[in-house]
């Protein structure tokens, strides 16, 4: 009888814990942060050439005699050359710039997280633990009626 009421007990201290199961969240976040500025733009020079050969003639008026050279620029034009009254008039025109902008810088952000759940199932009964539990659940009842019995047997005499 000692050795079954040892076996029960140790029996009885087994641990019970089983994973039941394990479930993953994950949530991945985009942050996005939009920066407004202005900057400048800037332009290489630009320059046109013209080269000739004045002269003076009889009477000392300065004439051209001949166009050596000419080039243009990338936004200029070879100036426009007039002499008249011994004046030397060079025009060159260069169209306005006039350049406004405004940058946006868009900057994404990514995050992602990730949680673990497991879920634990604590104080399960194991077969013997439920067979002990009857056993005595049985014996209880069993006790409560052989109460009853015997009280009823008194009150009856």
């Amino acid at each position: 009888m000692l050795i079954i009421l040892l076996a029960a007990l140790l029996a009885a201290c087994s641990p019970s814990l089983k994973l039941q199961s394990s479930q993953t969240e994950a949530t991945d976040t985009v942050t996005v942060t939009e920066q407004v500025r202005d900057t400048v733009v800037v332009l290489e020079r630009d320059q046109s050439m013209l080269r000739a050969l004045l002269e003076c003639d009889s009477v000392g008026q300065v004439q051209m005699r001949r166009l050596m050279e000419y080039q243009a620029g990338n936004r200029l034009k070879p100036p426009d050359i007039e002499v008249r009254d011994n004046v030397l008039t060079a025009t060159a025109q260069a169209d306005s710039m006039a350049i406004y902008l405004t940058l946006k810088d868009r900057i994404e952000r990514h995050t992602s997280t990730r949680k673990e759940f497991q879920v634990v199932e604590v104080n399960r009964l194991n077969t013997w633990q439920r067979t002990w539990m009857r056993i005595g659940q049985v014996s209880a009842m069993s006790l409560i009626l052989f109460g009853v019995y015997k009280t009823r047997k008194l009150l009856k005499i």
